[in-house]
């Protein structure tokens, strides 16, 4: 796999800083992000753009709908030899329906295509595996009108 495709976290954070700051001007500062990603992670190497689709998915889907101020925290974990960021928001939740179909795939012409609604997720999990394997993806958690867990597996490289 070509390595080019991978920056340290820490340049995906900053990436991930300025589109924030974006979001957040075009929705009146209506949410946060709160990272909480210990520094002695910040030279692992991640996937380009890999938290970006995430944290969209929390503002548009999660906080917007909910009316209210939210809350979006990153943080991340080694669990074993796999590096788990967990993105968390504040937002509407998800019904058990809901979170069952998120990434599921629908048939169009024979061929298998994302959910148009999932295009993002799809292509996160999808670079994933292609990177780390079939034990690397995303991996949800959700309450409805409570909150909305993502955690982002991959393999620890630095």
């Amino acid at each position: 796999m070509d390595e080019t495709h991978k920056i340290p976290l820490s340049r995906e954070l900053g990436i991930l800083e300025n589109y924030t700051e974006i979001m957040s001007m075009r929705y009146m500062g209506c949410f946060e992000v709160e990272n909480k990603i210990p520094e002695m992670f910040f030279d692992c190497l991640v996937p380009r753009l890999v938290l970006q689709p995430i944290i969209e998915n929390a503002i548009i889907h999660g906080i917007i709908p909910s009316g209210k101020f939210g809350i979006i925290t990153i943080n991340a974990v080694a669990n074993d030899n796999f590096l788990d960021i967990i993105v968390e928001d504040s937002g509407v939740g998800m019904s058990r329906e809901q979170l069952s179909g998120i990434k599921t795939i629908r048939r169009k012409n024979g061929h298998k295509t994302p959910s148009l609604n999932n295009i993002g997720i799809e292509n996160v999990e999808n670079r994933l595996q292609i990177h780390y394997g079939k034990s690397c993806g995303l991996f949800f958690e959700s309450e409805l009108g409570k909150y909305t867990k993502v955690t982002i597996r991959a393999t620890i490289e630095r």
